[in-house]
């Protein structure tokens, strides 16, 4: 009877100690796939802190790129222009490869997919998953408009309007008595009509019109206001 008791305590004590080391073995902190981001996002012309959005992103491998990526974690820099980012690494993108990156844009704005970092609005920033990511982040300052142009003294549908925006590679048109409102490729909230975008704060113009055969040609400059909201900009000709 007693050797009986004696092996069933050893069956049981080893039991114990299997089922415990099982445990051990299979438990895995959530903490190894932490990544920590530590971003400051910044005016390059006045130092003042700027709004931005910080995203954590997987992006697949080989030649799909963008068309294929996942935003792990999305936060936004608070008044000084200061955000934490913490986003435990899902397993999965770990094992399929392919690369982690940052994409910190202006609030209200943003880019396609695919397209060059512009300093006005934000960069795409590759990191390591394997250590802690500090970032101090300068963007240019940029001044944007609305153009429209309106016809006042319309002589015929024959009557055209060219308009140079002078340092750019920007060129409009209209032909006929129409007011048009040239849309552009920035967008900004609700704002989907944004024509130019500058890095100064004036835009200067040459407008050259036809009416009746006869060619006119001229300037226009116009002073811009720093900030989200665009400036409003209205040729009569």
């Amino acid at each position: 009877m007693k050797g009986i008791l004696a092996l069933f305590i050893v069956a049981l004590t080893s039991s114990l100690i299997l089922g415990c080391k099982k445990d051990t073995v299979d438990t895995k902190d959530e903490n190894d796939n932490l990544f920590v981001a530590n971003v400051h996002v910044y005016d390059s012309l006045t130092g003042d802190a700027v709004k931005a959005k910080v995203d954590f992103i997987w992006v697949a491998p080989g030649g799909g790129g963008w068309l294929s990526h996942e935003v792990l974690h999305t936060v936004e820099t608070n008044a000084q222009g200061i955000a934490q980012l913490e986003s435990v690494v899902p397993d999965q993108y770990i094992g399929l490869g392919g690369d982690f990156v940052l994409r910190i844009q202006r609030s209200g704005y943003f880019n396609v997919y695919g397209q060059p970092n512009d300093d006005r609005f934000g960069k795409v920033l590759p990191v390591s998953i394997d250590s802690e990511v500090n970032i101090d982040l300068a963007l240019n300052p940029f001044y944007s408009i609305i153009l429209s142009a309106e016809n006042v003294n319309c002589s015929a549908a024959t009557d055209s309007v060219w308009i140079e925006a002078v340092g750019t590679t920007y060129e409009y048109e209209a032909y006929g008595c129409a007011d048009t409102t040239y849309p552009g490729i920035f967008h900004a909230g609700d704002m989907e009509n944004i024509t130019c975008v500058y890095d100064t704060n004036y835009a200067v113009f040459q407008i050259t019109t036809k009416k009746s055969g006869v060619v006119n040609t001229y300037t226009e400059s116009h002073g811009l206001t720093l900030g989200n909201t665009p400036d409003q900009i209205h040729i009569s000709y």
